[in-house]
């Protein structure tokens, strides 16, 4: 397998980058640009670009097929890898009111994810899609941090004895501390901080 002048397109090292194995498509992002490379053992991969954000794309995330970009001006691109193929199923603008500093995704079913997103105007953000329909399922829950800054977010789907699946989140912000958040996968209930360690 060879992959060369994966940047070439561009002229510009990637701000992001994101490995989907399930596909076998390498995306990476420069400016405004996706750029999708399918990695071919017999052949060279082919290179296919993206121009659909309205700013530069800051980070990448996905789980499974399903792939979220975002960009500096806070909105989100939504994407699903469909036959070694990529293909753009929703624009979500406006998510935040500054650049996605921190992109995280979680596939609970087949079709059913929750992206959670945090930003510089001081907000944690989760919207499920379900992307089958390519709809957004639930109105995005928003939590604002109180003059800190929220640098990282990683999440993960935990399993209850009940029964019951959650989601939690882990935040870095600019005070030294990991806050925690416990949500329902259905994001019902409010988002409030569970715990928090330095």
């Amino acid at each position: 397998m060879k992959l060369e002048h994966v940047f070439a397109a561009t002229n510009r090292q990637p701000d992001s980058t994101y490995w989907i194995p399930e596909s076998g498509l390498l995306l990476a992002s420069a400016r405004s640009t996706l750029i999708v490379h399918r990695l071919c053992p017999l052949r060279q991969s082919r290179i296919h670009s993206f121009n659909r954000h309205s700013s530069d794309i800051n980070r990448i995330s996905g789980d499974k097929n399903f792939i979220a970009t975002a960009s500096v001006n806070g909105e989100i691109i939504l994407w699903k890898a469909i036959e070694n193929e990529l293909r753009q199923i929703k624009l979500l603008e406006k998510v935040h009111c500054d650049a996605i500093g921190s992109l995280s995704v979680i596939n609970f079913e087949q079709d059913y994810n929750v992206i959670c997103s945090i930003a510089g105007d001081l907000s944690l953000s989760l919207i499920g899609v379900n992307t089958q329909n390519e709809t957004v399922t639930q109105v995005s829950k928003k939590h604002l941090f109180k003059s800190i800054y929220p640098i990282c977010v990683a999440s993960t789907k935990i399993h209850r004895n009940n029964g019951k699946t959650q989601i939690l989140l882990a935040v870095a912000t600019s005070d030294f501390f990991i806050r925690f958040f416990l949500v329902d996968k259905e994001l019902s209930a409010e988002l409030k901080e569970t715990s928090k360690i330095q």
